[in-house]
């Protein structure tokens, strides 16, 4: 591999887990790989590289060089082309799964074995641009979905808003819809006096399919749009109580919102059959303040977690003890005993470490916010991928705050995470940015490394279009044969590695190349220590003897 050097960050922020660059240096020479070693690239940048030899560049570094800047200066500075540059995350591949030094030394020498025979293969090929539709549809009429077509219409951004049956209000926004009760309907407007906003109204059979400019939106009615991107905003409502003559959240808040007085004793029941989220013990609190300062009631918490440190809550928690809110934390022993509505309750208070019984007049127990039926129908037809408790994606430290499995599709507020105002109109502004990046007139490009098909070896077996995880393969019926969305893929190479046939090829890299890549992951011996009883770990030790008679 003459034609393959590779520059490795020394990290010397890692002390615990010194690497021997020396050693390493050596054993890559071997296979005739150039290393240098940059002392702190992250701070002293690339100036310390003039020797470096070789017409491809690997990088072995962390993702801290990236976000700041590093890698596009270094191939600025070297004229490197895409196909003669690639970066090896180290840090999250080989530094936070070892700790010793000899494991990591060995697995660094697998990797950049493997990565240099990639890059050695790689071929150039001609940047592909893609310029989607100028306009955007926002799925959800809601406080999530408003805020999101309020802000990209004040971008000049061309918005269609597709309204929904669900509510206007998720649990974690019902303390700020109550105090604002025009909030939703002074959103609305903002969206139709922008001019750049279509309220579409609810319909059903909604289709929707990729294309290389965005997406194609057919409806039951006849109705079709094309989209540049697809904001996924509804909002989430709970399910009835399965105590009989109990409260969910929501229905409490429309009792607030008529004005109903609500004398005698309210308990709100937390964390029953799993953690209350942190958004709606934030509105179980308002609530709670509400009914003591408006209404002259007695309030109890039951909570099994005391959250007060989650999302700006320890003010409010302190308000609600000086407001005179009692705050009980309970055992699994809870007692509730449920007569046609009438309702005991009996536990330990683990906090003072005394008994309680109360017979409340009416009972809240808060349900589990989730995505509406038909969001959930919208979803599929997006193949938008859910998380097991339905939101489109968990927070993550490696995905952009609104990004999806689609490219092309965010989501926002409530149909991200269960979020309170505060965090939704910081969401907003992180979508704002995503979409007006999607939407560059001067186009976003292609992943470099998407895959080709080779419709003579493709048996129309679509077992690439299932596998695929962002919606990027799709049938083509007039070739008989599987086509690639390039604009949607994200070059995972799942489909060429599920491909029965054999008809997928990364584009710009031979199969081949790929199996010497592993057959270099497999090259170094094992070091974790033999298995008990394993012939490697030799026959078990005698036991020691006392020198006396047994």
């Amino acid at each position: 591999m003459q034609g393959v050097s590779v520059v490795m960050c020394d990290f010397s922020c890692q002390p615990r887990k010194k690497v021997d660059c020396r050693s390493l240096r050596k054993e890559l020479a071997k296979a005739g790989i150039q290393v240098v070693v940059a002392k702190k690239p992250c701070r002293q940048g690339i100036e310390n590289l003039d020797d470096l030899q070789g017409e491809k560049v690997l990088f072995a570094g962390c993702p801290l060089l990236e976000e700041n800047g590093l890698y596009g200066r270094f191939r600025e500075r070297f004229s490197a082309a895409p196909a003669n540059f690639l970066d090896l995350d180290v840090k999250r591949s080989i530094l936070d799964l070892y700790d010793d030094a000899k494991s990591i030394e060995q697995a660094l020498s697998r990797s950049i074995k493997a990565h240099a025979r990639i890059l050695e293969a790689k071929e150039a090929e001609a940047t592909e641009t893609v310029k989607p539709e100028a306009k955007v549809l926002v799925y959800g009429a809601g406080y999530s979905g408003l805020h999101a077509a309020a802000a990209l219409c004040a971008t000049d951004v061309s918005v269609d808003v597709l309204e929904t049956s669900g509510p206007t209000v998720s649990p974690g926004c019902l303390a700020e819809a109550l105090r604002n009760r025009d909030a939703v309907r002074k959103l609305r407007a903002a969206v139709e006096q922008s001019q750049n906003g279509v309220f579409i109204p609810h319909r059903n059979g909604v289709r929707l399919s990729a294309l290389e400019n965005g997406f194609h939106m057919r409806t039951g009615d006849g109705m079709e749009a094309l989209y540049g991107a697809v904001v996924f905003a509804p909002e989430r409502v709970e399910g009835p109580c399965a105590e009989e003559g109990a409260l969910n959240l929501s229905a409490l808040y429309a009792a607030l919102e008529r004005r109903q007085q609500l004398r005698g004793i309210t308990a709100f029941l937390l964390d029953r059959g799993r953690p209350s989220t942190p958004e709606v013990v934030r509105d179980v609190l308002e609530a709670a303040k509400i009914i003591r300062d408006a209404h002259r009631g007695e309030v109890w918490v039951l909570l099994r977690n005391v959250q007060v440190s989650l999302q700006y809550q320890e003010e409010l928690y302190g308000d609600c003890r000086d407001a005179g809110v009692v705050f009980v934390k309970y055992r699994e022993d809870l007692s509730l005993v449920d007569d046609y509505g009438s309702f005991d309750i009996a536990g330990h208070d683990e906090q003072v470490h005394t008994a309680f019984s109360i017979h409340p007049d009416r009972l809240v127990i808060p349900q589990i916010p989730r995505l509406p039926a038909e969001a959930g129908v919208f979803a599929a037809a997006l193949k938008l991928r859910l998380e097991k408790d339905e939101y489109s994606q968990s927070d993550s430290l490696w995905n952009l705050p609104n990004d999806t499995n689609r490219t092309g599709v965010f989501a926002v507020g409530s149909a991200r995470s269960g979020m309170i105002p505060t965090l939704i109109r910081q969401d907003v502004s992180s979508l704002v940015a995503a979409v007006e990046e999607r939407l560059d007139p001067a186009g976003f490009a292609v992943e470099e490394n998407i895959p080709v098909v080779d419709a003579d070896k493709c048996v129309y077996c679509l077992t690439c279009v299932r596998v695929c995880p962002f919606g990027a393969m799709a049938k083509d019926p007039e070739q008989g044969a599987a086509r690639v969305i390039a604009s949607a893929c994200r070059a995972c190479g799942i489909c060429v590695a599920e491909c029965p046939a054999e008809a997928l090829e990364v584009r710009n890299l031979r199969r081949e190349a790929l199996f010497s890549a592993v057959e270099a992951l497999a090259e170094a011996p094992d070091t974790r220590p033999p298995a008990a009883g394993s012939p490697a770990a030799g026959p078990p030790a005698a036991a020691p003897t006392s020198g006396g008679d047994s």
